[in-house]
């Protein structure tokens, strides 16, 4: 185990993954076996001064499994190859559960929100014998995450108790690919008026809340899902829990809760890049070469690309255009008449995974001022 600094930077402890593990592990079986594991540490501490995280964190297993079935990812494979971050660890049950399937894992939460200050992850982890990495960070503060490429972020239940929920999913869609995420929602306000349908959020008062002052923003359905769309994630499964038409933020009976398994879309990470791509910029998308590829997955039957023309480019009598092809399949050539905003489109027939190929008919040559062959900006490409 290594307990880390707010301060310090590459302060990871690397766990080579084992090798060998079968592809379709029962993963409730581990997590029974861990569970179980994880109680007999504790008890071997006997009386402490602090009180253990009071809730199951190891039953949210069978929930990854719903959501991850539901959107065809193997998420252990996708977890040993590019790690996890547990943010919002409690205890580090979750922590632990991955890290002994293999993963490099990251634990992630802020001692003057935890419920016993961290001593709990840090003790149980320590008796444990664990090498996961552990970060007291205030996630409200906007700092970024300690690495830039996990596979898994795991964040359940701490949506509702951030201030700055849009800033942290955006945080999250920097750092990782795939976000297993649960929350509080409300279909009705506390006097009764409906706001299902409204991208509105509710402010909780202080002790309105289970007399709990760390609750803030509970978020109606519409909005939750705004809120995903404008933090650079797509949704690829969910499903709810106490679903409830008179679902509201502040009453115990009325608790209605959400689970999903979003996938970013900064720096498009959704796609496995091909040839002519350049590194991520200002609020997540890329500048393409004349020629560019990738790879996707999805469900959908449209390519969809979002794109940004350079006015440069267009000011030649020649014209622009883009040509594409998915799976070997020409696509067609189409002008590209504006700078502003596009939103692009192409049928596709249904398949497991899309090579997608571009080409414009010409791009800024490498200069002096750049030394990049520049083609256009994409934000947002996916299949849908």
């Amino acid at each position: 185990m290594v307990f880390c600094n707010p301060g310090e930077v590459n302060c990871y402890t690397w766990l080579k993954p084992k090798i060998g593990l079968p592809r379709h592990m029962d993963l409730k079986k581990q997590a029974a076996e861990i569970a179980a594991e994880v109680e007999q540490a504790k008890l071997a501490f006997g009386a402490l001064d602090f009180e253990w995280y009071p809730y199951a964190t190891l039953s949210n297993i069978p929930r990854i499994e719903k959501l991850a079935a539901a959107a065809g990812l193997d998420v252990l494979a996708t977890a040993l190859k590019e790690g996890v971050v547990d943010i919002g660890c409690g205890d580090g049950e979750l922590s632990y559960f991955f890290e002994k399937l293999g993963c490099t894992v990251t634990a992630i939460d802020y001692s003057e929100a935890n419920n016993n200050g961290m001593r709990g992850v840090e003790a149980l982890l320590g008796k444990l014998g664990s090498r996961v990495s552990i970060y007291n960070l205030d996630l409200d503060s906007g700092v970024a995450l300690p690495r830039q490429d996990y596979g898994i972020a795991i964040f359940f239940g701490v949506l509702y108790h951030v201030k700055n929920p849009f800033l942290l999913l955006e945080r999250i869609a920097q750092s990782a690919r795939y976000c297993f995420l649960s929350t509080r929602i409300a279909r009705r306000l506390p006097g009764g008026a409906s706001m299902e349908n409204v991208p509105v959020a509710y402010l909780l008062g202080e002790t309105e809340l289970n007399g709990d002052d760390s609750n803030y923003w509970i978020f109606s359905p519409v909005a939750l899902e705004r809120l995903f769309e404008r933090s650079h994630w797509n949704v690829l499964s969910t499903f709810g829990a106490g679903v409830s038409p008179d679902s509201d933020p502040v009453s115990l009976e009325r608790d209605e809760r959400v689970f999903y398994l979003l996938e970013s879309r900064y720096g498009l990470k959704n796609v496995e890049f091909g040839l002519g791509w350049h590194s991520v910029e200002g609020s997540g998308w890329r500048w393409t070469e004349r020629c560019f590829a990738g790879t996707l997955k999805g469900e959908g039957r449209v390519l969809s690309m979002r794109a940004f023309v350079p006015e440069a480019l267009l000011q030649d009598a020649r014209g622009l255009t883009l040509s594409a092809r998915v799976n070997g399949q020409d696509l067609g050539s189409r002008p590209l008449e504006s700078a502003t905003d596009l939103e692009l489109t192409w049928p596709v027939a249904p398949a497991p995974a899309f090579l997608v190929e571009f080409e414009l008919n010409r791009a800024f040559a490498p200069s002096t001022e750049d030394p990049r062959e520049l083609g256009i900006i994409v934000a947002s490409l996916r299949i849908v």
